[in-house]
């Protein structure tokens, strides 16, 4: 196959091509979950004529009980470790919920849901979960970042030893471009790929690589 783009853009927009059939069965659980409107339609594709129409609701019945339950339950963190005091495994435990509260405040303000609440969402509409992890200190401040990632737009190359890359594409707007990157696109909006492997992180804005800065 010939290659068109930048190499680790390639490896996305490859991988990305694989998974179409993957992303045809997501899309289809969520229309099931949304209660898209059901129309049958003929072997060309054009609706049949003359047939009522009916949506039923049990796919998304099923869905929101599940999320109920699971909704329902309490995460807990448990530290044990060879000689660990009981002190010191409740200081661990209790910063694991602080970085998991913290984190949420800021999910909230972002995508307006808790990162248990997205996972959930995921693992019984897309049927897989993914987040990217980052911890980094800013000054003084130490800042958990665990992004949710919705795995419809999630392409990732594993093998036995876990994740090898990774690339999340979304559509964002012009002026959400302008405001993280300092680029002028020309069209309403594009794609923005985030790319990373154990050595590189990358961000391609319609296919093209964002040149690093300092």
């Amino acid at each position: 196959m010939a290659r068109l783009y930048d190499p680790n853009y390639q490896l996305y927009y490859d991988k990305k091509s694989e998974m179409g059939d993957l992303f045809k069965r997501m899309d289809d659980d969520r229309k099931l979950a949304l209660l898209d409107p059901y129309e049958m339609k003929q072997l060309d594709g054009q609706r049949t004529p003359d047939v009522v129409n009916v949506t039923m609701n049990e796919a998304k019945v099923f869905a929101d009980r599940c999320a109920a339950i699971m909704n329902g339950a309490n995460m807990q963190q448990i530290v044990f470790g060879k000689n660990l005091s009981d002190k010191e495994t409740t200081t661990i435990e209790n910063f694991y919920h602080d970085i998991y509260y913290m984190n949420d405040l800021m999910l909230a303000n972002v995508i307006f849901c808790s990162l248990y609440g997205f996972l959930i969402e995921d693992i019984l509409i897309r049927g897989s979960i993914a987040a990217r992890c980052l911890m980094r200190e800013e000054g003084d401040k130490f800042i958990p970042d665990v992004m949710p990632l919705d795995t419809r737009y999630f392409v990732p190359e594993t093998d036995t030893s876990g994740l090898i890359w990774g690339g999340y594409g979304t559509t964002r707007t012009k002026a959400q471009i302008k405001r993280d990157y300092e680029i002028d696109i020309r069209g309403k909006n594009a794609e923005v790929v985030d790319f990373w492997d154990d050595k590189v992180n990358e961000v391609y804005i319609g296919a093209k690589l964002v040149p690093e800065t300092e």
